[in-house]
């Protein structure tokens, strides 16, 4: 009976805790064995608005979010349907599944389209979250990993492309093997804004440079082949060269807060740019 309680808060999002009580004549209890039960009682995590609201900017700018946990999996998928991390277009990518079965899966090909299609995953081990790191890595995936709080994360925290950890909730292990330290999950959309203007920035520069290089190629050896004489000397194609890179350079330190339209083309995603 009690087993059945359990499960019914599990599947309504509630942490469960029992309190007990009994006589005994030493400090510390090693078995639950002789304990006369009180009661259950179930905890419930609110998401902040904050959160909610970071997890739909995260979506609108494209980035996939895969909840794992080593909780129970019922838990984890009331958490998930909170912050809407499941989609509700379609079935195939709101899968939620429990660690045990990606450790079960021998053929790499099956694992990788149930990891990529996986939304929630509970009851995730250390080297089951590693497996799914490498198998998002194998379909073409840029993994960031973020929320490690203690050094058992270690593998997987090595195997990702960017690990985002938190200043005052992890390890010490953790906060040295990470890319990002931020205070709050308040600024991961911050950081993809900006790291998405810096990629735009350095496609403007590599442009700007491709041009200056090729465009006095191409007039100096038609010019030549014209008229058998150089439109530009050397000095003028360094002074020229000199110029260029100044700007780009330039163009490379551009604040992202001067463009609101840049601003929301970024958050549409990496592809519109």
């Amino acid at each position: 009976m009690f087993e059945k309680v359990i499960e019914d808060m599990e599947h309504n999002g509630l942490r469960p805790f029992a309190f007990a009580c009994g006589q005994t004549d030493i400090e510390e209890i090693k078995e639950d064995t002789g304990l006369d039960l009180l009661a259950i009682i179930g905890l419930k995590y609110h998401c902040q608005n904050e959160i909610k609201s970071e997890m739909e900017a995260l979506r609108k700018a494209g980035v996939t979010i895969k909840m794992v946990s080593d909780d129970e999996l019922p838990a984890v998928k009331a958490i998930a349907w909170e912050l809407g991390l499941f989609s509700s277009q379609s079935s195939n990518i709101n899968v939620a599944m429990e660690g045990q079965e990606i450790r079960e899966m021998t053929e790499s090909s099956s694992r990788i389209e149930k990891v990529n299609q996986t939304t929630v995953m509970g009851n995730c081990l250390p080297n089951n979250k590693f497996l799914m790191v490498e198998d998002l890595k194998k379909n073409g995936h840029v993994v960031a990993f973020y929320g490690s709080l203690t050094a058992r994360d270690a593998p997987a925290l090595k195997s990702c492309d960017i690990v985002i950890t938190e200043n005052f909730r992890c390890t010490e292990m953790a906060r040295e093997l990470s890319d990002i330290s931020i205070n709050d999950m308040s600024s991961l959309s911050l950081i993809f804004k900006y790291g998405r203007c810096a990629y735009h920035n350095i496609q403007k520069f590599f442009q700007l440079q491709l041009t200056a290089l090729i465009s006095p190629l191409i007039i100096s050896f038609a010019f030549t082949i014209h008229s058998g004489d150089s439109p530009l000397t050397g000095l003028q194609l360094i002074w020229t060269n000199l110029i260029i890179y100044l700007l780009g350079g330039f163009m490379m330190v551009m604040n992202l807060e001067g463009d609101t339209s840049q601003i929301s083309l970024l958050l549409r995603g990496i592809n519109h740019l």
